[in-house]
């Protein structure tokens, strides 16, 4: 049976890793756009543009902490 726990140790860990890696290119373009955007904010529709993207990156972030959180919520650190 501790050869269970640890095989599901190390799925539940690959999980976090593809879920950190996958937030990380979601945040990205987050945190490049607002850049972008207090840099030059004379072109409006760049600003648009960026900031559509900005939405777009954080409603997909919410959506995998949201997939992380499901997939996790089972687990019991006792």
């Amino acid at each position: 049976m501790h050869s269970d726990s640890g095989k599901n140790f190390k799925a539940y860990l690959k999980f976090a890793r593809l879920t950190a890696h996958d937030l990380n290119n979601t945040l990205f373009p987050i945190l490049t756009g607002a850049e972008l955007i207090l840099k030059d904010c004379t072109d409006l529709e760049a600003v648009n543009e960026t900031a559509s993207d900005i939405i777009e990156s954080s409603e997909k972030a919410i959506e995998i902490l949201k997939k992380f959180i499901n997939e996790t919520q089972s687990l019991d650190p006792e």
